[in-house]
C-alpha cells in the first residue's frame, strides 16, 4: 500500500499500460511512434474490459493513465463515436466503434472523473476537433453541403465534451472526490496533449513549424478560456446551471475554431459566421447526447 492507502500495484499497472499503448516509457518526453497493431489492440481490450465494468474504475489509481491513453488515441475515440464516417488515426486503428454500444462512452465517463484524466482528454479533444475542422476546409471542394460536413466533423468532440462535463460534476457535486480547483489546474498541466494531438496529424494537416505552434497555442488558450470554472464567482451556481454554462462554452470554442478556419481558407465573413453557427448548433446537440450517456 502507498502513503495514500491505495495499492501501489494499480498505479504501476497504469504506467505499464501507458507505455505499452503509447510506445515510449512512462513519463518520457520522446516522440511516440505511430500506433502499432499490438498497441491499438491493447487499447481496444482496455476499453472493452473497463467499459463493461466501469465501476472497477471508481477512484482507481489507473484513471490518470487511462486519461493519457484516451488523449493519445483521441482520433480512435472520435472515430469510434462517428458511426460509418471514418476518421483517420495515427497508425493502426483501435476499432473502438466495434465495441458493444455504450462501452466506449462508459469508459471515458468513468475515467473523466479524475482531474488529471479530464485535463488530458479535454485538451486532446479540442485539438483533434480543431484539426478535423481545418482538414475539412482544405478539402472544401469535395463537399456539396459544406456546413453540414463541418457539423458532422464536430459531433464526436461535442459528445466527449458533454461526457466530460457530466463526469466533472459527478466528481465535484455527487461523489465529492475532487474539487473544481483540481479540474481547473488539470487543464493547464495536461496541455501537452494539445500539441501531441496536432503532431499526430501533421502529415495531413496543411501546416508545420511556426504555423502549427500558433494553432496549438490557440487551442490551449481556448481550453483555458472555455473550460475553466471560476469557483469564487460561481460558488452559488448549482449543478444544472454549471452544465448549461459548459454547453454554451463548448459551443463557443467550436464556433471560434470554425470561424477562424473559414476566414483563413478565404471564406468571406458572412459565410464564415454561418458555417460557425452551424457547427456551434451541432455542438449543443452532441453535448446533450454525451451528457445523457454519462449521466445514465
Amino acid at each position: 500500500m502507498g502513503e495514500d492507502g491505495k495499492p501501489l500495484g494499480h498505479d504501476a499497472l497504469g504506467h505499464a499500460l501507458e507505455s505499452a499503448t503509447i510506445g515510449v516509457p512512462h513519463g518520457s518526453d520522446a516522440t511516440p511512434p505511430e500506433h502499432s497493431a499490438g498497441s491499438a489492440e491493447l487499447v481496444h481490450r482496455i476499453v472493452s474490459e473497463f467499459g463493461r465494468n466501469s465501476d472497477r474504475l471508481d477512484e482507481s489509481p489507473m484513471n490518470d493513465s487511462f486519461g493519457n491513453i484516451t488523449a493519445e488515441y483521441m482520433r480512435d475515440v472520435q472515430d469510434g463515436m462517428n458511426g460509418d464516417r471514418e476518421i483517420k488515426t495515427y497508425g493502426n486503428n483501435a476499432h473502438l466503434g466495434d465495441l458493444p454500444r455504450g462501452q466506449l462512452k462508459d469508459f471515458i465517463a468513468q475515467v473523466g472523473k479524475d482531474p488529471d484524466a479530464y485535463g488530458a482528454i479535454i485538451n486532446s479533444q479540442q485539438a483533434v476537433t480543431t484539426e478535423l475542422i481545418n482538414e475539412g476546409y482544405h478539402d472544401k471542394a469535395k463537399y456539396a453541403e459544406f456546413s453540414e460536413e463541418i457539423a458532422n466533423r464536430v459531433t464526436p468532440g461535442a459528445e466527449i465534451a458533454g461526457i466530460m462535463a457530466e463526469s466533472r460534476t459527478q466528481a465535484v457535486y455527487d461523489d465529492k472526490i475532487a474539487s473544481d480547483a483540481e479540474f481547473n489546474e488539470s487543464l493547464t498541466t495536461a496541455d501537452k496533449w494539445a500539441g501531441r494531438a496536432i503532431d499526430m496529424g501533421l502529415s495531413r494537416f496543411p501546416v508545420a513549424g511556426d504555423a502549427a505552434g500558433i494553432i496549438i497555442e490557440d487551442i490551449r488558450e481556448a481550453v483555458i478560456e472555455h473550460y475553466t470554472r471560476d469557483s469564487s464567482e460561481q460558488a452559488g451556481q448549482d449543478r444544472s446551471d454549471f452544465l448549461e454554462d459548459q454547453r454554451s462554452k463548448s459551443a463557443d470554442a467550436i464556433y471560434d475554431a470554425t470561424y477562424q478556419a473559414a476566414i483563413e481558407s478565404g471564406t468571406d465573413p458572412e459565410n464564415a459566421r454561418s458555417q460557425a453557427d452551424s457547427a456551434a448548433r451541432e455542438v449543443r446537440v452532441g453535448y446533450g447526447m454525451g451528457r445523457q450517456r454519462a449521466g445514465s
